[in-house]
C-alpha cells in the first residue's frame, strides 16, 4: 500500500512537470494594422475600431485581459486604457481580429489633436510609438508584457 502511494505521488509530479514544460509561451506577433475606422469623437476621447493582423504561434488561445498604453502618433500623445478588454486570440491563429480602441488625449482636444486625427485617416504612413503594459491570460496562467515599440505603419 505504501508503494502504491509513492507511485501515485511520483506519477502526479511527472504529470505536472510534463504539463508545465509543454506550455511554453511564444510571443504573439502583430503583423500589420489593416484598417482603422473612426467612431465617436468627444472633447476628451476618440474611439476607433481597428482591424489588426496577428500571428499566435501557441497551441492555446490567448485572452488579452487588459492594457494600459501611452501612444504617440505623429508627435501627438494619447492614452489607451482598457481594464476589461476580453479580446480572444484563437490558438495557432494567423489572421485579422477586431480591436476596439479608445484614445484619450493627454489634454483637451486641441487643434493639434484634430490635425492628428485628420492625418490618421488621410495619410498613407503613420509614425507610432507605444509604451505600457498588456496583461494576457492563457490556460491557467497570466502574464504581463511590457510594450516599448516604435513603428511606421503604412495604411
Amino acid at each position: 500500500m505504501k508503494f502504491f502511494l509513492h507511485f501515485k505521488t511520483l506519477f502526479l509530479i511527472i504529470l505536472i512537470g510534463v504539463t508545465f514544460t509543454s506550455c511554453t509561451y511564444k510571443d504573439i506577433e502583430i503583423v500589420n494594422i489593416e484598417k482603422v475606422k473612426l467612431g465617436k469623437v468627444k472633447s476628451d476621447y476618440i474611439s476607433l475600431d481597428t482591424k489588426v493582423k496577428i500571428n499566435n504561434p501557441n497551441n492555446y488561445k490567448i485572452k488579452i485581459a487588459k492594457y494600459d498604453l501611452d501612444i504617440i502618433i505623429n508627435k501627438q500623445s494619447f492614452k489607451i486604457t482598457e481594464p476589461n478588454a476580453n479580446i480572444i486570440i484563437p490558438k495557432k491563429y494567423k489572421g485579422t481580429i477586431s480591436v476596439p480602441v479608445t484614445m484619450k488625449s493627454k489634454d483637451v482636444l486641441s487643434f493639434r489633436t484634430i490635425t492628428t486625427i485628420y492625418k490618421l485617416f488621410t495619410s498613407k504612413k503613420l509614425d507610432i510609438e507605444a509604451n505600457g503594459i498588456v496583461n494576457l491570460k492563457f490556460l491557467i496562467f497570466s502574464k504581463k508584457i511590457k510594450v516599448n515599440e516604435k513603428k511606421s505603419i503604412d495604411l
